[in-house]
């Protein structure tokens, strides 16, 4: 036991300078060896999850690390790690919690603190964000990565009071940035911007002549340039600016809309696509004067920025003015499109339709939403043929998909999924239709050909993955399988069922030393179980570890309390096998004693005393075992 506990601490130590030099594939294959051969080094879990974190391995460090933390459940470094992990994945809320979990154990973990706040920053808590990374930067004042990311805090969240028109603590983060000397043509513009709203003119051209100096070109800066030097009556100033664009009867035109300025920057903004400064010029000419035009257009903002029950309620707002026109109406059904509120949305196509009997845009959605709403096929398969090219759009041929598996022509859905996801593989309820469609006709290679595309790229599904790993086993593809449940693992709490799959798939693949590792995991849990017992034994035995299983072995026969026979037999062949005959005797004289009447007893008894030269003794159970055997 202690030769292999050495042996296991000397490879954990050379995995580690592997690491330190940067030779993390070699520090893996180090790390899973001293996992297989002993329970005593959990800190191998989370140099494992490091050293497959730095390979870009996200799904295998966070396993490594879920190990980590299932033995060290009080360490803050574990939580921390898998935090950083999920970030480099793209999971910030599961990488919030971790952080959490790590400062509760740990307050002043600077690293964590700032890691917090950059996860809060991607899922949009920026208040919260700039709290962290300013404990972050308090703690660890010298380090310029925790700073780096307390400056961009600072902004996005600045920008963020600039959308709600908290003005005042807008500029704040803004002016503290300036004088924290990162100064852009971004910060800049809005500082500009906001002293404009606060009617602070003066202040707000000097720093909107230090954004023109930066982006000379920009017509649209120049253009709110001229209106300040106006409004603080510096007319030759903007005469001066606006002739280098700008002809006479142009020049007297903007210097007589002044008073519309907002409306012109709005439309201005809305045709560079620059939508949030579009929104902002659209609803401060709101404040002056209600339009239904500047409706439309903030509506058309908030849209595309995905606030939708603002954007609908501009909708309205602009269709209350004039419901003669039809605009209003558009953009209504497509804010019900986006929140998948399809039977709102046919009640305003209806409205469209009222106005227009040909509408185009009725005809199409109103096929999709017919879809969605699962109304029969027979009453709207009929108008399919009525939208133009519809047999290149994607959206079409799927609802047609969706409506030929309702009436059970499977086979056709399949087809119209197929050519739809040509069209646009990004589709997830075409995926499902699909794959639901190939299940009923029962084509399982087809099936599992694209259970594997859809998984590529809809990774995070773990009940289609589940799904896959069943095929996968049942067309005894065990490497596949493994490999998958590896990836299941990593979206999912490491649970014993899900554990010992990955680590039977692993056995049957002939990965014996993953497999090992696994059911070690498994005995953390249950540790009195003989069946992962003897799993991790002929697992150890088949990577050539034989000689390592005699201490597991010794250890359990000592701590069951009743040892079956059958575990017993194991532990003595191992002995013998390991030329340790005396030891191996005794264990199957044990099995004799507690009453054993299995011919396997007897049998290894006479060989070993054969090896000893004691032909009688060897005798005499040789011919027990096969009196046993044949009863």
């Amino acid at each position: 036991m202690k030769d292999t506990k050495n042996f296991a601490a000397g490879l954990l130590h050379k995995a580690v300078e592997d690491g330190r030099h940067r030779n993390y594939a070699a520090a893996v294959k180090k790390l899973k060896k001293v996992l297989e051969l002993s329970d005593d080094f959990n800190e191998a879990h989370l140099y494992m999850g490091r050293a497959y974190h730095e390979l870009g391995s996200y799904k295998d460090a966070i396993v490594s690390f879920r190990f980590f933390i299932s033995k060290e459940p009080k360490s803050s470094a574990g939580y921390f790690y898998l935090g950083r992990t999920y970030i480099a994945a793209a999971y910030f809320q599961r990488a919030v919690s971790c952080f959490s979990e790590s400062l509760r154990i740990k307050s002043d973990f600077a690293p964590a603190l700032a890691y917090i706040g950059y996860a809060l920053m991607r899922t949009g808590a920026l208040s919260h964000s700039v709290n962290y990374l300013q404990k972050a930067v308090e703690f660890a004042p010298e380090d310029s990565k925790i700073y780096s990311m307390y400056i961009n805090s600072v902004f996005m969240f600045s920008l963020k009071e600039f959308r709600k028109e908290h003005y005042e603590e807008a500029l704040d983060g803004l002016i503290f940035l300036e004088k924290a000397g990162y100064t852009s043509i971004t910060t800049t513009l809005y500082i500009g911007i906001i002293l404009k709203e606060l009617k602070r003119y003066s202040e707000a051209a000097d720093y909107m002549s230090a954004a023109a100096a930066m982006s000379p070109d920009d017509n649209l800066i120049k253009n709110i340039l001229a209106e300040l030097y106006v409004r603080i009556s510096k007319l030759d100033e903007a005469f001066n600016l606006l002739v280098t664009y700008m002809e006479q009867d142009q020049i007297k035109d903007f210097i007589e809309g002044i008073d519309n300025s907002e409306m012109n920057l709005a439309i201005a903004f809305w045709e560079k696509d620059e939508f949030r400064a579009a929104l902002h010029f659209a609803i401060a000419s709101l404040k002056k004067s209600r339009t239904p035009e500047m409706h439309l257009l903030a509506g058309e903002c908030l849209k595309a920025s995905g606030r939708l029950d603002d954007a609908y309620n501009h909708f309205c707002r602009a269709w209350d003015f004039d419901r003669r026109t039809i605009e209003p109406l558009y953009g209504q059904a497509v804010v019900m499109w986006l929140k998948e509120d399809y039977k709102t949305m046919l009640d305003i196509i209806g409205k469209v339709e009222a106005m227009s009997p040909a509408d185009e845009f009725a005809a199409y959605y109103r096929i999709l939403c017919s879809s969605e709403l699962k109304i029969p096929f027979e009453q709207w398969k009929s108008h399919i043929s009525g939208i133009a090219d519809a047999e290149n759009d994607p959206w079409i041929l799927s609802a047609s998909g969706f409506g030929e598996a309702s009436v059970e022509n499977y086979e056709k859905a399949v087809k119209l999924f197929q050519k739809a996801l040509k069209l646009n593989n990004k589709q997830k309820k075409t995926w499902t239709g699909l794959l639901s469609a190939l299940q009923h006709i029962g084509v399982q290679k087809q099936l599992m050909g694209s259970l594997k595309k859809y998984l590529r790229i809809f990774s995070d599904d773990t009940e289609r993955r589940e799904q896959y790993c069943e095929l996968l086993m049942g067309t005894e593809n065990f490497a596949a399988a493994a490999n998958q449940y590896r990836l299941l693992m990593s979206a999912e709490k490491t649970a014993a069922g899900l554990l010992n799959k990955y680590a039977y798939c692993c056995r049957k693949a002939a990965r014996f030393g993953d497999a090992a590792v696994v059911y070690r995991q498994i005995l953390s849990q249950d540790p009195y179980n003989e069946n992962y017992l003897k799993m991790l034994l002929f697992c150890m035995r088949k990577d050539g570890r034989d000689k390592e299983t005699i201490p597991l072995l010794r250890q359990a026969v000592l701590e069951f309390k009743n040892p079956s026979i059958d575990l017993l037999l194991v532990y003595g062949v191992s002995l013998y096998r390991n030329d340790m005959d005396e030891e191996a005797l005794n264990v199957f004289q044990k099995c004799v004693y507690n009453g054993s009447k299995d011919w396997r007893v007897f049998r290894n008894m006479g060989i070993i005393y054969r090896n000893k030269g004691l032909t009688e003794w060897s005798e005499m159970y040789l011919k027990k075992a096969e009196k046993l055997k044949k009863n």
